[in-house]
């Protein structure tokens, strides 16, 4: 089976690689930032005077997710018999007082996470792609880099479950089973575990869509000029939102804020933080990354997370046994030990 298929919907007017996501009465916040010079705080402003019925914080990530991925979870789900199952994230109004920037954010990281298991990394390069040429009209946009190594990270895995690589994609051979299936899908999950998918946070506020009249109309209200046309937003569509009688809801709406940014929301408990010297472990073998550590008094679950996730050591039963005391032990138990070293690891900060 084919895993490039995508479904071919035209009822909508989106169409990829080129300028449209979203219809004409919408726009993303990004948008409205570059058209308008709105900082950080400008933007959620918009947000909170706009919430809760004009504004639909996953439209512009539904879109990709059903043109480029869905059909492509469901091919492998379907293909390998496994009982995954994955629901994209719903937006419900009534669920807070105020809009919850963080709560939303984390819930679309959650998604891909979960869904970058099952499909293979050109899947979510394609939907990833797509989102960030469509909000920044670039490729190398800020959070290139960071994407970059969430898929490398996930194709080195695949290129030792699927030899040799087809350059138009990865395919489900017949001999592909789903026990095979689903040990592809355990090894991505520990790779994905400790990923930090922070950098999703940052964007994710730039990919909400609003209602772009209203939210152009706020925006005036409170004093702001155009100051470069963008899609969507051009001086002759600002001068007619200008010509627009105000509303009641602009005016008991104009002074509404988020009770707290991204930046400023509530912390979590402070989780223990490792820095680790690049001197010890880059270029060098796990047996000496594991005793340069230990000298530096590193707990093991830090010394499995360097060795998985940046020594590229991927083989479980091999950390295990390399951070275990007796190598005789057999392979199930050095293989749990590791597991057991990288879930505490997810609970630390490791940099």
């Amino acid at each position: 089976m084919n895993c490039e298929g995508r479904p071919h919907d035209n009822s909508r007017v989106l169409v990829y690689h080129n300028s449209t996501m979203l219809d004409e009465y919408h726009t993303p916040i990004r948008r409205l930032k570059q058209a308008f010079g709105l900082k950080e705080k400008d933007a959620e402003k918009v947000v909170s005077a706009l919430f809760p019925d004009e504004i639909f914080p996953y439209d512009v990530w539904r879109e990709a997710y059903r043109h480029l991925l869905q059909d492509n979870v469901l091919q492998k789900i379907k293909a390998c018999k496994t009982e995954l199952s994955f629901s994209f994230p719903t937006f419900d109004p009534s669920e807070h007082d105020s809009p919850d920037l963080q709560i939303y954010s984390d819930r679309i990281i959650a998604y891909l996470r979960d869904i970058s298991k099952v499909v293979f990394a050109i899947d979510i390069e394609n939907g990833l792609d797509d989102i960030t040429k469509y909000i920044y009209e670039k490729y190398a946009n800020e959070f290139h880099a960071k994407i970059k190594s969430l898929l490398d990270g996930l194709s080195r895995i695949e290129r030792k479950f699927d030899s040799p690589i087809n350059p138009m994609g990865f395919t489900l051979q017949p001999n592909i089973t789903s026990e095979k299936f689903i040990g592809l899908f355990e090894k991505k999950e520990f790779f994905l575990k400790p990923f930090n998918f922070s950098f999703l946070s940052k964007m994710f506020i730039d990919t909400i869509s609003v209602n772009k009249s209203i939210a152009v109309k706020h925006i005036l209200n409170w004093g702001y000029s155009l100051i470069r046309e963008v899609d969507g937003i051009s001086i002759e569509y600002v001068n007619m939102i200008k010509a627009m009688p105000a509303s009641p809801h602009e005016e008991t709406s104009a002074e509404l804020t988020l009770p707290f940014t991204l930046e400023e929301a509530p912390a979590k408990p402070t989780a223990p933080s490792f820095i680790v010297p690049r001197d010890l472990w880059k270029g060098k073998i796990p047996q000496v990354v594991i005793k340069d550590m230990r000298e530096k008094e590193f707990p093991d679950e830090v010394i499995a997370y360097v060795l998985f996730n940046w020594c590229d050591q991927k083989n479980l039963t091999q950390i295990g046994k390399w951070l275990g005391d007796k190598p005789s032990q057999v392979d199930s138990t050095h293989y749990r030990r590791a597991i057991a070293l990288l879930n505490k690891s997810e609970a630390l900060t490791i940099t």
